[in-house]
């Protein structure tokens, strides 16, 4: 089996057979902000490019994993919004395309006339048993729980952010970068 690295000596990916045991550097030398990022965006890319992903989009997979989790909490285009923190606009288009596709039904809440409570149909809940997401995971389940755990710290720290804490605003956005001051 080959794997895909980030050679931050010629800054491009390659592809080389996985080692047993890492003889470079610590790690902690070894990878730079710009090379993890870019790992961390082809790990994301790969889930989507895998037979599975039955012609949805990320967006559209994400919308049926948030209704998925959803489904006693706030199953509404607007608590879409506010845990992917995207426009309404674009929660609705893509809402739009998956009740057309025969994935989503929507019901007029009876607390708020206003908005809809959203489901998945039963096809969408047969597809959702094949997400892309489920091969990351396995991926994810070989590594050690002090791996993940440094993982998902550092994740979830890196996702605060850029996106901010659940429910708030995200933060200001501003061309420096991480360390970085604007003047």
């Amino acid at each position: 089996m080959t794997m895909n690295s980030y050679d931050d000596a010629t800054r491009r990916f390659s592809t080389r057979e996985p080692q047993t045991s890492y003889s470079g550097p610590p790690v902690s030398q070894a990878v730079r902000p710009e090379g993890l990022a870019l790992l961390i965006d082809q790990a994301a890319r790969s889930v989507y490019t895998v037979a599975s992903n039955r012609g949805l989009t990320p967006a559209q997979w994400a919308v049926l994993r948030y209704l998925k989790r959803a489904r006693n909490s706030d199953p509404t285009m607007m608590g879409l919004v506010r845990y992917q923190k995207i426009a309404p606009a674009t929660a609705s288009e893509t809402i739009s395309l998956l009740v057309k596709r025969g994935l989503l039904a929507k019901e007029r809440d009876p607390n708020d006339r206003r908005q809809y409570l959203l489901r998945l149909t039963d096809e969408a809940e047969e597809i959702v048993k094949h997400d892309p997401l489920n091969q990351l995971a396995d991926a994810l389940g070989g590594l050690d729980e002090a791996t993940l755990n440094c993982m998902a710290e550092g994740l979830e720290r890196v996702l605060f952010r850029i996106v901010g804490a659940p429910g708030e605003k995200p933060p200001a956005t501003s061309a420096a970068r991480p360390g970085q001051s604007v003047d």
